[in-house]
């Protein structure tokens, strides 16, 4: 089971959160070539953290990923993170990432691989009924992934 580490939210501003979300009793080369279905993970835990929230991933988020004809992978996942002031967000995004064969290959194989070796992009977006955090039910934001054997890394920037 690795550890993630997901940036939340910011213009320049840098959160981190850590999830567990390898896939159990799964390896990424077993589901290289399959099309369908798509591979499940979830997510047992973790935290974030940053100048303008930090708390913990609550456990039972998940979502799945796909690759395609094209080699391109699909990703969609779902989470709830709880503040340290017990807020609750829920997150979801979606995105793609691809590159040369033989660098996913290596990534494949889990490999450490430069990031700018490859393309991993999602869209996250947040909705909360918290008054504290309501901004985030306002913004659009964009991400960077990159990946490594024990941790998956989005660098996550509001759109202004």
């Amino acid at each position: 089971m690795g550890v993630s580490h997901h940036e939340v939210i910011h213009a320049g501003d840098q959160h981190h959160v850590s999830v567990h979300d390898r896939p159990k009793n799964s390896s990424i080369r077993s589901w290289r070539h399959s099309l369908w279905p798509p591979t499940h993970f979830h997510f047992d835990g973790g935290s974030f953290d940053g100048p303008k929230l930090k708390g913990k991933v609550l456990p039972g988020g998940g979502g799945g990923s796909l690759i395609r004809r094209d080699d391109v992978m699909e990703v969609d996942v779902r989470l709830t993170l709880e503040t340290d002031d017990n807020h609750q967000i829920y997150a979801a995004w979606k995105g793609l990432r691809h590159g040369p064969k033989e660098v996913m290959d290596r990534l494949y194989r889990g490999e450490t691989v430069d990031p700018s070796a490859y393309y991993f992009r999602t869209t996250p977006y947040f909705e909360t009924s918290s008054e504290k955090y309501d901004w985030m039910n306002r913004i659009c934001s964009i991400a960077s992934g990159s990946l490594s054997p024990n941790a998956r890394t989005l660098d996550v920037f509001q759109v202004l």
